[in-house]
């Protein structure tokens, strides 16, 4: 019987040669692929909040959390939603870095809040009206006083939550956007992280759950008298070179 030849060393070195060459061309998409599912992942949790947030209108007479202190939003969804955070928390930003009984801000990756109480979502502050809290702290803003606005009339387009690295922010035109990630500069830059490649995921007033530019931002209703042609936009002249250096690559709105 004639007997079969082992692998040479280069038959060898040619196999292990096309199995890297595949994992090289496999890995990217395997990873874009992950990526894609978490951002998935991260709308149908802000759907889920979409409806939490209607039930509890509906139990108040339309009265939404604005009657409460504006960060214990989570704990008005709790009836709704359990006491578990997956759904306030993006699937890119699922864990607290430095849990402890004092509650931090999180960052691109990580969730905001201390061991028991924590999210990865922020609630704009002006949704439907801003609290006391809120107006006491954006008071001269931009040169305005907010306190005497009527933010009845929430616009239909209006954001309500998005990935944030704080339970809430509330947005001015005038906010310069952060120079280095992660950095809370402003109450715009709260919003402004590159979790999705560029995007971050968001709820609006109608319910609907879209991918939002980081740019684009600035161009949101975050309220009535908002001004979506102010100066970090295409309409307000913004220049590319005027971003931060880590900004300047996304699309420009």
């Amino acid at each position: 019987m004639r007997k079969r030849s082992a692998f040479t060393l280069i038959e060898l070195l040619v196999v292990i040669a096309v199995i890297v060459l595949l994992m090289a061309v496999l890995l990217p998409a395997l990873q874009r692929a992950k990526k894609h599912a978490r951002t998935v992942g991260c709308q149908m949790n802000l759907k889920q909040c979409s409806t939490a947030f209607s039930l509890d209108a509906a139990d108040h007479e339309g009265a939404f959390v604005a009657r409460s202190i504006i960060y214990d939003w989570p704990k008005l969804m709790q009836p709704y939603q359990g006491d578990s955070s997956d759904p306030r928390c993006c699937p890119m930003a699922t864990k607290v870095t430095d849990p402890g009984p004092q509650a931090k801000l999180g960052s691109t990756y990580s969730a905001w809040g201390k061991l028991d109480f924590y999210g990865s979502y922020g609630l704009n502050g002006w949704f439907p009206r801003p609290t006391k809290e809120v107006i006491d702290a954006v008071k001269g803003v931009g040169g305005k006083d907010y306190s005497d606005t009527d933010f009845t009339r929430f616009p239909a387009n209006g954001p309500v939550l998005l990935d944030c690295i704080g339970s809430w922010s509330a947005p001015d035109a005038n906010d310069m956007p952060p120079q280095q990630e992660d950095v809370a500069a402003s109450f715009m830059a709260y919003f402004c992280i590159n979790r999705h490649g560029g995007f971050v995921n968001g709820l609006f007033r109608d319910w609907s759950v879209r991918k939002v530019g980081l740019k684009e931002l600035w161009t949101l209703k975050w309220h009535r008298e908002y001004d979506t042609a102010g100066p970090w936009t295409r309409a307000g002249e913004v220049e590319p070179e005027d971003w931060p250096q880590w900004m300047r690559s996304f699309k420009e709105y």
